[in-house]
């Protein structure tokens, strides 16, 4: 009897567990994480640059699902083939036909609800296939410089690496790596190095002559594509100044209002650092530490304004410039948050303010440029950066720093074939920040007051 029942209880579990496969087999996509199926024909079969280049999240509301693939298929159809005979303007798996299959093999979510301030609706459009197929798609960004006026200053000549003993690159040979590194540091300490002819003082604002690009995580990995090094492993204390814009092939219609705003590289510009105040109370061991108060702070000097050219209006517009500004109610907050021991400085207020306009109001200006000391640097993972300061008034350079980076694989046939990109970087010590450089050559003014502009 005892077997009998067991072998009962062992059917009665095998016929439990087929149900539930069977029940999550024909569960509804919505329920086991995927959207349901939408087999309408498209509602939108005409969309404009602005949607394509954002790569169809930027779809009017009400859009179905079919509309989204018809706009996939678009965005592929706009981009260029592939061209031999300029490899580096690519990336290493650039195909969009490629693309277009990689993408099928997703899914496509479009969420809608009503916003709780402001009224309106609220439509968000996700493609399973956004991050999965990039890599297929990955273009050398457009990263223009946009002067001001036709007059361009005489730019100092580039160091020559070749008197530093460059490694050939021969793909035999096991020591390249080693021979890299040798090499790279005998550029650091031949030609790493701030060169300031003349500074200011009390500036008010800076102009990027040439913005930097941001780039997803997988496009570091590629040897050619990026002329400057932002935001790879340690490097990007070295390309830590930068404004946050787009690829042309994510950029929307108002890209610079939903991107600028989250750039811990331009709130360092536009807010001041908080400097603590000493405690004139000796350290007792077990005394409790000393409660601040807002008006107890004072605060590094930081730019009232950053103007940058708008890459996404033509050259002849009335207003071809965007002005971030310090909100006019910037101010600081105590508040003990989580692994807090007493109360700390927060900001409140930093979004900055955008404003299209038609003239610079900023004297000076940042550009940049990056360069291979010698033919076949960069093959061994060696990047050359250069930091220039304008006075766009007297159209001369003021201060240039370079600096290099040293980014690759120990390997030699891999470095030969595709280029030194990995994930272990190393750059010229004492570190060069842009940011810093530009402090030292261009002193803001401080007339940030904690108290003064508070809501």
């Amino acid at each position: 009897m005892r077997t009998r029942a067991t072998c009962w209880l062992i059917k009665l579990s095998l016929l439990g567990l087929a149900t539930l496969l069977l029940a999550a087999c024909t569960v509804p996509p919505i329920l086991s994480g995927h959207p349901p199926l939408d087999n309408s024909p498209p509602n939108l079969t005409t969309f404009t640059r602005a949607m394509l280049e954002s790569g169809c999240h930027d779809l009017p509301y009400g859009v179905n699902q079919a509309a989204v693939q018809a706009c996939i298929q678009q965005s592929a159809s706009i981009l260029p083939p592939f061209d031999p005979a300029h490899p580096e303007r690519f990336g290493l798996e650039y195909d969009p036909e490629k693309y277009l299959e990689c993408m099928k093999k997703g899914w496509i979510g479009i969420s809608r609800f009503p916003l709780r301030s402001g009224g309106g609706n609220f439509q968000s459009i996700r493609i399973s296939g956004d991050n999965r197929c990039e890599r297929f798609i990955r273009l050398k960004p457009d990263e223009p410089e946009v002067w001001p006026t036709a007059a361009r200053p005489t730019l100092p000549d580039l160091p020559d690496g070749r008197v530093y003993g460059p490694p050939p690159l021969d793909p035999d040979n096991k020591d390249l790596h080693h021979q890299s590194i040798a090499y790279f540091f005998r550029l650091c300490k031949g030609e790493s190095k701030e060169t300031i002819l003349r500074t200011a003082e009390n500036v008010d604002g800076i102009y990027f002559i040439r913005p930097h690009v941001a780039v997803s995580a997988g496009e570091h990995l590629e040897p050619h594509l990026l002329e400057h090094l932002v935001d790879i492993g340690p490097s990007s204390r070295v390309a830590s100044f930068r404004p946050p814009t787009a690829p042309a092939a994510k950029r929307g219609p108002d890209w610079y209002t939903r991107t600028l705003a989250l750039s811990s590289a331009m709130r360092a510009l536009l807010i001041p650092a908080i400097r603590w105040p000493q405690s004139t109370t000796p350290y007792a061991p077990g005394a409790p530490p000393p409660r601040w108060q807002p008006e107890d702070f004072t605060f590094l000097p930081a730019y009232e304004y950053v103007e940058f050219p708008r890459w996404e209006v033509p050259a002849d517009s009335p207003q071809p410039y965007m002005r971030a500004m310090r909100s006019p109610k910037l101010d600081i907050y105590m508040d003990q948050q989580s692994g807090d021991r007493v109360p700390k400085p927060y900001w409140r207020n930093d979004k900055p303010v955008f404003q299209p306009v038609g003239q610079l109001q900023a004297r000076y200006g940042v550009t940049w440029r990056g360069f291979e000391a010698s033919p076949g640097d960069r093959a061994l993972g060696i990047y050359g950066n250069e930091y220039l300061i304008i006075d766009l008034d007297r159209n001369e350079v003021m201060a240039y720093a370079r600096t290099f980076v040293f980014s690759g694989r120990p390997s030699a046939k891999y470095w030969a074939k595709k280029g030194g990109w990995g994930d272990n970087t190393a750059e010229c010590r004492p570190l060069i920040s842009m940011g810093a450089f530009a402090d030292r050559v261009l002193a803001p003014r401080n007339t940030f007051k904690v108290g003064a502009s508070r809501p």
